[in-house]
Parts: structure tokens; C-alpha cells; sequence
């Protein structure tokens, strides 16, 4: 991806390796500076990774940002044609993704003018789209939507239309990882139950919380090499305890 911007006598290019990114990956790129002025001048190149309100950004970038993640700042030099300088910044399996509240921007500029901006496109890590291939593939629930949420995974899971999960009325998944590579998931279940008051059948709505840990060897081969069938397993687990109200 590219953006560009002019700031006085400067032309200021950002360009991105590419297109979308996970967690737990690298976001890198350019950023030139480039002199359209007849003398020398004196700059720097700035870019930062900010975390940016999805409902706030129409009213402004600045007014948007809620928290800056990372800040790369190149060295001042005197810009007598164009100045390329190259960044990254390290992706944590539990930064934001572009969710429809907050998503990542790059902002950039030259000095600490950061007049550019360009959004990125981040999706969740590999270990969490195979945990969640898991429920739609094999189960056929469908995620209603997923969001990050004090640093957890959040995703509303719908069941798939069946006697098995009538009593099932909302299902929300919370996915976290511990220092220790340890997958901590929580189940928010909200159903309903068939009891007696005063001597009459009514339905009432039930909350209920299921807990689940998967250890690193439970669900890698090696690190970094993923083992499907685990989160398969895992899946199926919770999913039983749900058709058999076994919690």
C-alpha cells in the first residue's frame, strides 16, 4: 500500500510490504522525504502506529487516536533530493485488529507534523483463525462478530439451527494467550431453562460461564506449526456441554 502527502517544499511516500497483516506478525515499509524547494532543507521522517476510534475518525484523525502503540523517528538530515528511510513494528498476539470500534492507522510525516495517515488492515493470528475454523467448519456455528476487548479475542457465536441448541440463546467466546503460550478461553452462555414457579412451567433466561485451557502441546506440533484437530476437539467439547446443558 502507498499514501502520500505534501508538507510545504516536501513530498512525503509511505509505502507498506502489504496489503493485511496478522497479529504476531511485522508491519514494515518505507517512508521518503523528498526536497521540491530549490535549497536544502533540514527534516526528519516520523512514523507511528496508532490505535484509532472507528466511530470518532470521520471527525479527524487526532481526534480519533485513543492510544499509540509504537513510534519509529529517522534522523535529521539535510534534504537536498530524496531521503528513504525504512520502519517496522512488531505485531502482538494481542494488538488490535480492524475490528468496526478501533483498528490500527499508520499517521506519518516529516518533523512532528504527522499529517499522513493510512489505515491497516490487521486480522486476528493464525493460532486464533484456526481455533476459529474449528467452530464454523466442523460445527457450523457462524461468528456474528469478532472484536478485540481488553486484550481478549471477543466473538459472538451463533449455533447452527437445531433441537440440539434451541435452549441456546447467546454465546459469546473470550480468547487469551498467557506469557507461557497457554490459550485461556472463556464461554459466556445466556439460556434458557424450563423451571416451576408457584406451581406453574415458565422459562427463564440462565447465565452460565464454561472455562477451557489448551497448553502449547496440546495444540502445536512445533512452535509456529498448529495442529488443526486440537482445536477441533477443544471445540467439540464445549459444543457437547452445550447440547447437554453439562455445566
Amino acid at each position: 500500500m502507498k499514501a502520500s502527502i505534501y508538507q510545504k517544499d516536501l513530498q512525503i511516500d509511505l509505502t507498506t510490504t502489504a496489503e493485511s497483516w496478522r497479529q504476531n506478525t511485522t508491519v514494515g515499509g518505507t517512508i521518503t522525504l523528498t526536497n521540491l524547494a530549490a535549497t536544502k532543507l533540514s527534516s526528519f521522517p516520523q512514523v507511528q502506529v496508532v490505535i484509532v476510534n472507528q466511530k470518532q475518525v470521520k471527525s479527524g484523525i487526532a481526534a480519533a487516536i485513543s492510544t499509540v502503540v509504537a513510534q519509529f523517528k529517522g534522523e535529521t538530515q539535510e534534504l537536498a533530493a530524496a531521503q528513504k528511510a525504512s520502519w517496522n513494528f512488531n505485531l502482538k498476539l494481542n494488538d488490535q485488529i480492524t475490528d468496526k470500534y478501533f483498528a490500527p492507522y499508520l499517521i506519518f510525516g516529516a518533523g512532528d507534523d504527522l499529517a499522513g495517515r493510512l489505515a491497516l488492515k490487521v486480522q486476528v493470528a493464525e493460532v486464533w483463525e484456526a481455533y476459529l475454523k474449528a467452530w464454523q467448519d466442523r460445527l457450523r456455528f457462524q461468528a456474528k462478530e469478532v472484536r478485540l476487548k481488553d486484550k481478549a479475542l471477543e466473538i459472538k457465536l451463533l449455533p447452527p439451527k437445531s433441537r440440539d441448541y434451541a435452549h441456546l440463546k447467546k454465546l459469546t467466546a473470550l480468547w487469551e494467550k498467557d506469557e507461557q503460550n497457554t490459550l485461556h478461553a472463556t464461554y459466556k452462555v445466556v439460556m434458557q431453562e424450563l423451571g416451576m414457579h408457584d406451581g406453574t412451567a415458565d422459562l427463564s433466561e440462565v447465565k452460565k460461564n464454561i472455562t477451557q485451557d489448551l497448553a502449547p502441546r496440546q495444540y502445536e506440533f512445533s512452535p509456529g506449526m498448529i495442529n488443526t484437530e486440537a482445536f477441533v476437539q477443544a471445540a467439540a467439547q464445549i459444543s457437547d456441554q452445550l447440547r447437554m446443558k453439562k455445566f
